[in-house]
């Protein structure tokens, strides 16, 4: 019974980060483009890595829940 606690404890960890990381870049991209004015291409390159990153957590984090669950039922 503790191998699937850990899982869906790592699967709700996994998804904490990845939202923490897609408002992280939901406030950067509001604030840093009024401060940088040379290095566009290099930011944009930066958010997009981590949105796909947070997302990429989130989906992760969510199959871990889901096969901890499916563990659980059966």
């Amino acid at each position: 019974m503790e191998a699937p606690v850990k899982q869906r404890q790592t699967g709700q960890t996994l998804v904490l980060v990845g939202l923490l990381l897609l408002a992280f870049c939901l406030i950067a991209v509001l604030f840093v483009p009024s401060d940088v004015r040379a290095g566009h291409i290099f930011w944009t390159i930066i958010f997009s890595a981590d949105v796909v990153t947070g997302v990429v957590l989130i989906l992760v984090g969510t199959m871990q829940k889901a096969k901890a669950k499916s563990r659980v039922n059966v």
